[in-house]
């Protein structure tokens, strides 16, 4: 999953992207609270937007129904606060 984060204060940061990578509990699965809890950070923190599976890689791990999931959960905690591009889902879109 990648971000974008809101900097004015060294250089115009719109459009930057931020790699991380979506949590994962004891059993390889998808961590849906520690997700959740990310998503908040991020948003506190100023990002601009959200890309659920985004560059990181990790999404070639996860089957499609996880990778909707993952999706389903970002634009959800999300909430609005900044647009989630969805670009690793087999279709393209923003929530």
């Amino acid at each position: 999953m990648s971000v974008i984060l809101r900097d004015h204060h060294r250089r115009n940061t719109a459009n930057e992207k931020h790699p991380y990578a979506v949590p994962l509990d004891g059993q390889g699965r998808v961590n849906e609270a520690e997700l959740r809890r990310h998503v908040d950070w991020l948003t506190a923190k100023g990002v601009h937007g959200l890309y659920p599976n985004g560059s990181t890689g990790d999404f070639t791990r996860f089957s499609v129904e996880e990778r909707r999931r993952i999706i389903k959960i970002v634009c959800d905690q999300a909430a609005g606060r900044v647009p989630a591009r969805t670009l690793s889902d087999g279709g393209y879109g923003v929530h």
